[in-house]
């Protein structure tokens, strides 16, 4: 299925995940290497998972807690195409890093985005795309409140790099998110299990519905 824009899905840490998010055209599938949370999948299931999938580049997510030769070697052995930073990582290690970066960059309030530009030059180092996580208290999920001064701050970063919008998004806000904020992409969540074995995809088959090219 081909995507009106980029989709990187997090976490994914299953085949049936990435069967599904890899058919219905997703870009970047992410798994998670921080093995304190849910998400977390060894390396050695991802490569095995990948020899399964057509299509879509593989993005390892990690934390501070992670060291730059743990990092590489994850990489190397999970076969992926990226690895994703948080913020806490230092960007002077950036060089250390063998993969393409996919850098976070997380969002907590509008009067963050004053100072955003100076976050990302000072992070822009073997940096593929920046992911900006607006996370769950950010009063404008939809952007559609922003005044214009922050709305053209915002367009300039995303004609500079190739950004991600990470956000509560759905399928009633994802096209003017994308209009608005002019991004290379957005992240959305894996599926969530509604039982042991058994996922459910319904809210992101919705919305990657919506995304869908339609047919010339």
């Amino acid at each position: 299925m081909d995507l009106i824009t980029k989709v990187k899905v997090s976490g994914v840490n299953a085949l049936t995940d990435a069967r599904f998010f890899s058919g219905a055209g997703a870009t970047y599938i992410g798994f998670c290497f921080d093995e304190n949370s849910p998400r977390f999948i060894p390396s050695e299931k991802v490569y095995m998972i990948k020899e399964w999938l057509v299509g879509p580049s593989f993005v390892g997510e990690f934390t501070v807690h992670s060291k730059p030769d743990e990092i590489n070697l994850i990489a190397d052995k999970a076969g992926l195409d990226y690895v994703q930073l948080s913020e806490s990582f230092s960007p002077a290690l950036n060089n250390e890093i063998n993969r393409p970066i996919f850098q976070e960059i997380v969002i907590e309030g509008v009067s963050e985005l004053n100072n955003l530009q100076s976050r990302l030059e000072e992070r822009q180092e073997n940096v593929e795309v920046f992911i900006l996580n607006f996370l769950e208290d950010f009063p404008l999920k939809d952007f559609a409140g922003l005044d214009s001064n922050n709305l053209n701050l915002i367009w300039g970063l995303t004609q500079r790099y190739k950004v991600i919008i990470d956000t509560k998004i759905n399928k009633e806000n994802v096209l003017d998110i994308l209009e608005l904020t002019r991004a290379y992409g957005i992240n959305i969540p894996a599926g969530n299990e509604i039982k042991t074995g058994v996922q459910s995809f319904d809210e992101s088959a919705d919305l990657l519905e919506v995304l869908e090219k339609e047919s010339d």
